[in-house]
């Protein structure tokens, strides 16, 4: 073999050499393109509107997912309170934002007859106004997400929803903590009792918020009226892990009513104040957040959020 037929050899393989070369360097690149676009979005928080069944009513619901992981994540039912907006008032979108950021599955939902959700066909039983089978129904929903750990479903309800929470903790073992933030309280002296100022208030406001004319019975409001306030706690010696939460700026005798109420509540419980708070938190009372862009305290807002990431992680508060 002559010089020349050497040197072409030579040329010809780093030729060979350098386009195989070319060829890998592209398809690294090309990779880590795709790789670079594919991760944000996988990492991204998605929201996304659900209908679901609740009985024999079809609910509203939004579930608030953080971006994926190889784990199976935590979930939060959140209940809303008395309100015509239900699920889309500013504290629970924000609320619901905040959590999944933190790497929780976040369900907001509408109780029967408020807000998107169906309303009760008939005002006749105890079962027809049962918003506790919704949260029910709403656990049976999240459960079956294949990116949740059904071993911390946890359920956290403000205002009216506060007081339902309660219950369906006690009746739903599925549930392994719940926060009860600001939730209704000593109606027996305001609402129910001998010595009652305003009776029909909850009956009014309810329906009111519910959009029911006429107003709903009071005989089959009453029974749930009953169960759904703090104190109702104190007849169960065994529950599963509870915290309240209130705010500063609400009523001093509210809270101190509340405070009383944990004192006498049997373990595993916790009780927190979060400073400069009133009874939304650092949002405003109907204030629709289902655009994204409401405006709040977010001083306030994120004291709110880490008692509660706190309490689900077993920390102390």
């Amino acid at each position: 073999m002559n010089g020349g037929m050497k040197r072409n050899i030579v040329i010809g393989f780093l030729i060979i050499g350098l386009v195989c070369g070319g060829v890998g360097y592209i398809k690294r690149i090309t990779l880590r393109r795709i790789v670079s676009a594919l991760i944000p979005d996988m990492l991204k928080a998605r929201q996304e509107d659900i209908t679901f069944l609740s009985g024999n009513l079809h609910l509203q619901g939004t579930l608030y997912s953080p971006g994926r992981s190889l784990r199976k994540r935590p979930a939060v039912i959140l209940c809303h309170g008395g309100t015509p907006l239900g699920r889309r008032m500013a504290l629970y979108t924000v609320m619901a934002r905040k959590l999944a950021a933190r790497g929780y599955v976040v369900f907001t939902f509408d109780f029967r007859g408020f807000g998107d959700s169906e309303d009760p066909h008939r005002f006749e039983t105890f079962s027809d106004l049962d918003f506790t089978h919704d949260i029910s129904a709403a656990l049976d929903y999240v459960s079956e997400l294949r990116d949740v750990d059904t071993s911390r479903l946890f359920l956290i309800g403000h205002s009216f929803g506060a007081g339902v929470v309660l219950p369906a903790s006690i009746r739903d073992h599925r549930i392994k903590k719940t926060i009860s933030i600001s939730p209704p309280r000593n109606t027996a002296e305001r609402q129910y009792g001998p010595h009652a100022v305003d009776p029909s208030y909850p009956q009014r406001r309810l329906s009111k918020d519910m959009k029911i004319e006429p107003p709903i019975p009071q005989a089959v409001f009453y029974p749930h009226l009953k169960e759904y306030v703090a104190e109702d706690i104190l007849r169960y010696p065994e529950h599963l892990p509870v915290c309240f939460i209130d705010g500063a700026e609400e009523e001093l005798k509210e809270r101190n009513f509340l405070r009383k109420v944990y004192e006498q509540m049997t373990d595993p419980k916790a009780y927190t104040t979060i400073q400069g708070a009133d009874h939304y938190f650092g949002t405003r009372r109907g204030q629709d957040g289902s655009a994204g862009s409401a405006p709040y305290n977010d001083v306030i807002v994120h004291a709110l959020i880490d008692v509660i990431d706190r309490w689900f992680r077993g920390e102390d508060l």
